[in-house]
């Protein structure tokens, strides 16, 4: 949650965390969360903007108390209001005592006058390290009055009550409610920013909030389902392969007991047969025996192929499956499923279905026939007391039912275990330089939590090695009580029966008992090791986005000019979520989106430039050239929209300077177009959330030089 990642380990201290909160300017984005501090903000925050997760960053090392604070441009991914509030109240408020070593390209914060030291860098060199006086900034740009409409306003926390004082009036717009503003009076010192939630939803410590992002893994409970052995048989190859295979392993169980008979036929005719008649019909007899033994071979090794074809099969088939699905999910789906959960589809229940599943379906099928017909030879050798059998049959089935309910849900609790421990692993590699940051403390914190997750991992395993080792010792109590009982029958009925036949009975009652001690936790197992694909099945089915491509929904020529327009158009992430963008009035192969963050692949560059090999050598030079790639060439002028003069460029930025030359200016305010008009036209108002915006960051002006406002 914000607030988990706020305190970072640390105990929670009410008024320091309210100061804290208002200091990093994030009271009116709580009040926006469904659940406040205690939203949580998904996998590597998601959930949150990049002016968000810098402020909460910036708001964990407040909280930490440290003596000296390194801070790489927090301030680069927000908007002017916020920059000036968090300058005032945290720089020179909060940190007053404190040494802070700022990054930043802002040339707003570098001409201030509270900067003690400004050192630059260039290409890894400090260029100047002597302490500059006031008169070093009057290099800056003079058309940008640094940190203007923070002057009149009393810096948060100073005992001696310093006002910075300025000439130039307060701007205030009717219509936009700065909240995080110090200008704004009902938002002083006193004002309590705990736990702050929406209008519709309140809460107590206690109660479970409804800020939940990232779901709990649900785990089903019960027998595998139909409809997963039916995938993965047709994942398998289909029907047609299951009985391929059910036949070659019948075929390999029978060539192998028709070699046992064949060799009881042999040796019967010792009796009968004179030695030279033995002697005379033993290359018959041999030759038979060996090419039974040779058919057999070479049907285990068919049997053994085709067992482990199929089932490799399908696992490829469901993996594709898997990965198809996860590509064309919607986003929101990697939003509230941590990238743990996934892996552990992708390494456990994959590994599982890639080496368990062959191995226990080829030994569930040879022993599964040696069984039935090893006991069916049992009763007909031994006429009714091969009978015995039967209960002996009944008790060992009811006992395997009663072991698979608790050793199959064991395995499913595993394998959920490893989730939070593999997502736990790469948060940590992901962050570990904020780790080491925050000192031993937190590294031996991250070690606890990962133990925790270790020790919850070998507590399922060895639950579930508890539970296989209580039904072996009672199988195996139960087969040497058969065995008495049998033996203890065969002394008493010794005078009815032949020394051969009573040799005979123990032999089979004994080769029954093992097969059964066997198979049956086969089949136990079994049950077990298809959870794997349970899962795997379950990621398959997810819902996908919309098509990449729908058929004539635009024409094929399209775009024809530069015009972008959207038509009362609401977004929101999920379904029964709150609009994010409302009433705003498509994605194509023609539209090109430059994410915040850059997302670079392992690769040649020409791979990453044109994946599609759509473009020619010189195609791609002249794009690197464009920005400045070629060769680090310096003498490219112009900037950012001089390579795309004949595009139309949409671009979404919190830094002014960034947007003031556009030919037109979209200002949103909680979801809502609020603003819509040139930048001169914007000015020129006099009023509203760009004027504000430009007023608290100085930019007046520079926008009233350089546009004719009237």
């Amino acid at each position: 949650t914000i607030r988990e990642n706020i305190l970072f380990g640390h105990p929670y201290d009410r008024v320091k965390y309210n100061n804290v909160l208002a200091a990093c300017a994030l009271s009116k984005d709580l009040t926006l969360f469904p659940a406040g501090d205690r939203t949580e903000i998904g996998q590597k925050g998601v959930n949150l903007s990049g002016g968000q997760k810098a402020r909460i960053s910036l708001a964990r090392a407040c909280y930490s108390d440290a003596d000296i604070f390194i801070l790489d441009s927090p301030l680069s991914a927000v908007d002017a209001i916020v920059q000036n509030e968090i300058f005032t109240k945290c720089f020179l408020g909060l940190l007053r005592h404190k040494t802070v070593l700022l990054v930043t390209h802002s040339p707003e914060i570098i001409a201030s006058k509270f900067i003690d030291r400004i050192v630059e860098v260039k290409d890894g060199k400090l260029m100047d390290k002597a302490v500059l006086g006031r008169e070093s900034t009057d290099d800056m740009p003079s058309s940008i009055d640094p940190l203007a409409a923070r002057r009149g306003y009393p810096v948060i926390g100073d005992d001696d009550n310093q006002v910075l004082t300025t000439d130039m009036p307060v701007y205030k717009s009717n219509d936009y409610n700065t909240m995080l503003s110090p200008s704004t009076p009902h938002h002083g010192e006193s004002f309590d920013v705990f736990t702050p939630v929406g209008p519709h939803l309140t809460f107590d410590e206690d109660a479970e909030v409804s800020g939940q992002l990232v779901l709990d893994e649900g785990r089903t409970e019960g027998k595998v389902s139909a409809a997963v052995y039916k995938a993965y048989v047709e994942a398998a190859g289909g029907w047609g392969t299951l009985v391929g295979v059910v036949g070659v392993s019948i075929l390999r169980q029978g060539l192998s007991i028709g070699s046992d008979l064949w060799l009881s036929v042999w040796t019967s005719t010792v009796p009968i047969e004179t030695p030279l008649e033995f002697q005379q019909h033993t290359p018959y007899y041999l030759g038979i025996y060996a090419a039974l033994a040779v058919l057999a071979v070479i049907a285990t090794a068919i049997a053994t192929l085709a067992t482990y074809g199929a089932c490799v099969t399908a696992s490829k088939t469901l993996f594709n499956q898997m990965t198809d699905a996860l590509l064309r999910a919607p986003m929101r789906f990697f939003d509230m499923n941590p990238v743990g959960r996934i892996l552990n589809r992708y390494t456990t229940d994959i590994g599982a279905m890639d080496v368990n599943i062959p191995f226990q379906v080829g030994s569930m099928a040879s022993v599964s026939f040696r069984t039935l017909c090893t006991v069916a030879t049992a009763m007909y050798m031994t006429s009714y007391l091969g009978l015995l059998v039967l209960p002996l049959v009944y008790v060992y089935v009811w006992m395997g039912r009663y072991f698979v309910k608790p050793v199959r849900e064991l395995e499913r609790i595993n394998k959920i275990t490893k989730s939070p421990l593999l997502n736990l692993m790469a948060e940590s590699i992901e962050g570990v330089l904020v780790i080491r940051a925050f000192g031993d403390n937190q590294r031996r914190r991250f070690q606890r939590m990962h133990y925790r997750n270790v020790d919850a991992t070998n507590e399922s395993m060895f639950a579930k090695e508890v539970v296989t080792t209580w039904f072996t010792l009672r199988i195996q109590f139960t087969s040497a009580f058969v065995v008495m009982v049998v033996s203890v029958a065969l002394v008493m009925m010794r005078d009815s029966l032949s020394p051969g036949l009573v040799g005979l009975a123990l032999n089979y009652i004994f080769s029954s008992l093992s097969m059964l001690e066997y198979l049956i936790p086969n089949f136990a197992q079994f049950e077990t090791v298809m959870v794997g694909p349970e899962r795997v099945v379950e990621y398959a089915n997810i819902a996908p986005e919309a098509p990449r491509v729908i058929s004539g929904a635009v024409a094929h020529d399209w775009p024809t000019n530069g015009d972008i327009a959207f038509t009362n158009m609401s977004f929101r992430y999920k379904e029964n979520d709150p609009l994010v963008l409302k009433d705003v009035n498509t994605l194509r192969s023609s539209i090109a989106i430059i994410p915040q963050t850059p997302v670079l692949f392992k690769g040649p560059l020409r791979n990453y430039l044109d994946p599609f090999g759509e473009f020619g050598e010189a195609d791609l030079w002249g794009c690197l050239q464009k920005v400045r790639l070629a060769d680090r060439i310096d003498g490219v002028e112009g900037k950012l929209d001089s390579p795309f003069a004949t595009s139309t460029v949409l671009t979404i930025a919190h830094r002014l300077d960034t947007v003031l030359d556009a030919d037109r200016i979209l200002v949103f305010d909680q979801g809502r177009l609020a603003q819509c008009d040139t930048p001169a036209a914007l000015i020129g108002a006099g009023a509203g959330i760009f004027f504000e915006l430009c007023h608290e960051g100085g930019y007046l002006d520079k926008v009233v030089s350089s546009q004719s406002v009237e």
